[in-house]
């Protein structure tokens, strides 16, 4: 997982250094979204407590759809990419759990 990161990492500092003389400095347009800041803050919020707080009432409760959503929240939130991707993340979590059997 650490080599992924730093690869990604080094290649943003040598694309930093080797291509600073051909990006032209040009200032993004801003794009108007629909959204208040409160909106966005409040939604942000609610993002960060359930996936902080989802493992911990998971290890205090022993609900089964409890369980389940928490797998599935956290891999949704947390990988980019499709099905591919996601699924065996979701077969490494759900399987040996036993969630997937319904119990």
């Amino acid at each position: 997982m650490f080599t992924q990161v730093g690869i990604i990492v080094a290649a943003g500092i040598a694309g930093t250094f080797l291509l600073q003389n051909t990006i032209e400095e040009k200032k993004p347009d801003l794009i108007a979204v629909g959204i208040h800041k409160k909106t966005a803050v409040s939604l942000l919020i609610s993002f960060l407590a359930l996936l902080l707080l989802l493992p911990l009432a998971r290890k205090l409760t022993d609900s089964h759809w409890l369980a389940l959503f928490d797998s599935f929240y956290r891999t949704g939130a947390l990988v980019f990419g499709g099905g591919h991707v996601v699924l065996p993340l979701l077969q490494a979590e759900v399987v040996p759990a036993g969630l997937a059997d319904g119990r």
